[in-house]
């Protein structure tokens, strides 16, 4: 069995910046050979943050099937592969996928758009927002900071909680899932949680907004992350109605 694949850097408009990913195109003749265990050893073999496999798509199909998986295990949804395959399918595949509007995963259909003048790719995420009442104790607390932090949930079952910043002007650093779930977070799922948060504390007056935010990552580490939120509330500004 052979299939291609491309790597990507998503995140970035520069070589070897941003997030890897690799997208692996999957042949509608191979599609039931390729089991799920294959696709883990493949993704093991990548060592990459996140893969894609790519189902092959008709002319006439609006929806195309997109599988993601850590080196770990297969996920439901995970930001920046989801930008990636919107951004690889929308500019560097069109003709294979003349008629796409949406792409789908484990947690839904995620529409999709592309700026062909800027190249920026923008998804609308699959999600059902709530700030759990119960909060968690600080995982690094401080004298004159919090004793716990916010409990945050995208969809039923994936919960973060958020942890003030004590080293930088932003008001909050990182994400953590509690310890007792499997998968470890990337990096453009988590920061769609900070927004979503972030623009419920905003005035009720402010309505539905939009709010947007420009988030920079990974420059600790020699691969700088761009990411633009925006974030639209229901009209009472007391859920989110969409964001992407």
């Amino acid at each position: 069995m052979k299939l291609e694949y491309t790597t990507l850097d998503v995140f970035t408009q520069e070589k070897l910046c941003g997030n890897q990913l690799a997208i692996v195109r999957v042949p509608a003749a191979l599609r039931d050979q390729l089991s799920e265990e294959q696709k883990q050893k493949i993704a093991t073999e990548f060592n990459f943050p996140e893969i894609v496999f790519l189902h092959e798509a008709t002319a006439d199909d609006e929806v195309v099937d997109y599988d993601i998986f850590t080196v770990k295990a297969r996920i439901a949804f995970a930001g920046h592969p989801t930008i990636g395959a919107a951004v690889y399918v929308m500019k560097h595949a069109r003709a294979s996928f003349p008629s796409l509007k949406s792409i789908r995963t484990l947690a839904g259909v995620v529409p999709i758009a592309f700026d062909a003048s800027t190249s920026i790719a923008s998804v609308s995420v699959p999600h059902n927002i709530h700030i759990h009442a119960t909060r968690l104790p600080h995982p690094i607390p401080s004298p004159n900071g919090p004793a716990t932090v916010p409990l945050v949930s995208i969809v039923k079952g994936n919960d973060v909680h958020l942890r003030p910043s004590h080293f930088s002007g932003s008001p909050w650093e990182r994400f953590h899932r509690p310890p007792s779930h499997p998968r470890r977070l990337r990096h453009g799922e988590r920061k769609l949680w900070l927004c979503c948060y972030l623009s419920l504390l905003e005035d009720k007056e402010k309505g539905a907004g939009p709010f947007e935010f420009h988030l920079v990552q990974g420059v600790e580490v020699g691969r700088r992350c761009d990411i633009f939120v925006s974030v639209t509330r229901k009209e009472d500004g007391q859920s989110i109605r969409m964001f992407s």
